[in-house]
């Protein structure tokens, strides 16, 4: 994705994103050169309390319905149970979402709105 290169601060009180990047850690477990985005109402900033925490996974694998499951899993057991938060990740093999998603109405939203929180070069993600 061509995003801006745009930083954002994350609330210090959602103590599950500043517990050692806690959704960073666990999709480098899987794919240590993954791509990670925020996107949608709480990247833009006009989220309500219940809204959910909405991540792009970008691989260079190929992303198959067990992986997807057991990173949903992890993510669930590691943090949804813990904080109350609902944590909802889109993990796509990063050639396929160039080519076949282009067209999409997400991939546009996505590539305008969306952040980047970590990459293989650097973490972008500012805690304040």
């Amino acid at each position: 994705c061509d995003l801006n290169q745009r930083e954002i601060k994350w609330d210090v009180n959602k103590t599950w994103m500043n517990d050692n990047e806690t959704i960073i850690k666990k999709v480098k477990e899987y794919d240590a050169n993954a791509e990670i985005i925020f996107f949608w109402s709480r990247a833009r900033g006009d989220y309500h309390e219940e809204s959910d925490w909405d991540f792009l996974i970008l691989s260079a694998l190929t992303v198959k319905e067990k992986l997807k499951r057991k990173v949903r899993r992890d993510i669930l057991e590691e943090i949804e149970w813990k904080t109350f938060e609902v944590i909802q990740t889109i993990w796509r093999n990063k050639e396929e979402w160039e080519n076949d998603y282009a067209v999409t109405n997400i991939y546009e939203s996505i590539k305008e709105e969306g952040i980047i929180v970590w990459n293989k070069r650097r973490i972008i993600l500012i805690i304040s």
